[in-house]
């Protein structure tokens, strides 16, 4: 067990199977050995980019032969800067909000899974999923500016499960499907009832429609 006390990590790789408590601030890459999980409290992480435009990755330590998993609590990306957070392949992601502070731009390039019941938000202003997106529990709304589900992407929503897709912000938003997008739960909303055109809301399909 881990416990921090809005503590600091700095360009840290996980070796082991870990539960971790606490508020913890990221600064640099944070990466998993492959094969393990990290289990998250209902805690915020923040993520401190180096500069303004930075970069950061979570991601796996060499070769993704197994794939490992962090699970719970909140992100808070792009604190005091811009950045780029990218989510590498072979690492899951569940169950977790993602928010931003400064304008961040979110590349999935591995697996966010929603599976337990409650709802949850995605909503820095550009999300891009490279990878696989899968909620089978709860509702997920994914409020970002730009959302773009590329043509190696796939977005499942299973049964009695809901994807909400609007902007959180005060300007228009859109969806851009380029890949596979399944809605299999029962109700789903694309954009909002306001008839502002401030909010308005423009969904593109490219790719499958299920």
């Amino acid at each position: 067990v881990f416990t921090s006390s809005s503590g600091k990590l700095d360009g840290v790789t996980i070796g082991s199977n870990l539960t971790w408590n606490g508020v913890t601030s990221i600064y640099g890459d944070l990466l998993l050995t492959d094969g393990i999980t990290v289990t998250r409290d209902a805690t915020y992480l923040y993520f401190y980019p180096a500069a303004a435009a930075g970069a950061q990755q979570i991601g796996i330590a060499g070769v993704a032969t197994l794939g490992s998993t962090l699970s719970g609590g909140y992100w808070y990306t792009g604190y005091t800067n811009t950045e780029t957070l990218t989510l590498g392949t072979g690492l899951t992601v569940k169950n977790t909000d993602i928010t931003q502070s400064s304008v961040t731009t979110l590349v999935n390039n591995g697996t966010l899974l929603y599976d337990v019941a409650g709802t949850y938000t995605i909503n820095p202003a550009t999300f891009t999923n490279n990878g696989t997106l899968n909620v089978t529990a709860g509702t997920l709304n994914i409020e970002s500016t730009n959302t773009t589900n590329s043509a190696t992407g796939n977005i499942t929503v299973g049964t009695g499960s809901i994807l909400n897709l609007a902007s959180y912000y005060y300007s228009a938003s859109n969806f851009n499907n380029q890949g596979a997008l399944t809605l299999g739960g029962t109700t789903h909303t694309l954009g909002n009832t306001n008839p502002d055109p401030l909010y308005a809301f423009t969904f593109s399909n490219t790719g499958t429609l299920n």
